[in-house]
């Protein structure tokens, strides 16, 4: 079996930043929130490898171990002008971020988790931060990401949530509500977009008593009644 070296972090790193520069050019698309979800999830894995591999080359790296293998202190890896800060095979430090781009991006690690309490856990060299604890994006007293062209998002313990005003706002006008992870709003649309497509939703599910619960910008409507689809006449069978 080939043995492990700092090549095979390079190459993810690589890979990371490429997923992150798309991430980064998607941020500025407002019609495209579900590949921006997908591409933070593919870098989670990417960053997950590279954590497998980071615990056995810090164990190579630092000489200072205990006698189960665990370092005794953070390790600093350079590559391509990027810094990290790694200790016990996870991305760590508690004096400043674990992660430094040479692009001026940061990134704050606390065993192996995004986290920092008194800032964003991530500052990109555009502009857009992204708060997080404990490994979630979570912020209390404003949005937990927010994005250099003004689209901001609220999230709670890593869930999409905000009790006073939407969860999202995008920059083009458009709007979404969420409450613990789920689309849902009782004094209108969960979601209201610019180009006029609209959808009800209550509790994860798409509802609406008092009317289409989509309407699509192209004058199509679609009638939901908790999560189950129906033509008109059935709605205004089960209206009566």
């Amino acid at each position: 079996m080939e043995s492990l070296n700092d090549k095979d972090i390079d190459w993810l790193t690589k890979a990371e930043n490429r997923l992150i520069r798309m991430r980064k050019r998607e941020g500025a698309n407002t019609n495209s929130p579900l590949l921006i979800e997908a591409l933070g999830d593919t870098i989670k894995e990417v960053r997950n490898a590279r954590s497998w591999l980071g615990d056995r080359l810090t164990r190579k790296l630092d000489p200072m171990e205990d006698r189960c293998g665990h370092t005794m202190k953070p390790v600093m890896i350079q590559m391509h002008g990027r810094k990290e800060w790694w200790g016990n095979g996870k991305l760590h430090r508690l004096d400043g971020p674990a992660v430094e781009r040479n692009d001026g991006s940061k990134e704050w690690w606390v065993s192996g988790k995004q986290h920092r309490l008194d800032g964003p856990a991530v500052e990109w060299d555009y502009g857009s931060k992204e708060w997080w604890v404990d490994g979630d994006p979570h912020r209390l007293d404003g949005p937990a990401v927010e994005w250099i062209n003004g689209s901001k998002e609220w999230w709670v313990s890593g869930k999409q949530h905000r009790l006073d005003g939407p969860a999202v706002e995008w920059v083009s006008g458009g709007k979404e509500w969420w409450v613990h992870g789920e689309r849902h709003r009782l004094d209108g649309p969960a979601m209201d977009q610019v180009n006029g497509h609209k959808s009800w939703w209550v509790n994860g599910e798409r509802h609406r008593l008092d009317g289409p619960a989509v309407e699509w910008n192209n004058g199509s409507k679609e009638w939901w009644v908790d999560g189950v689809k129906m033509s008109e006449l059935e709605y205004l069978t089960l209206r009566k």
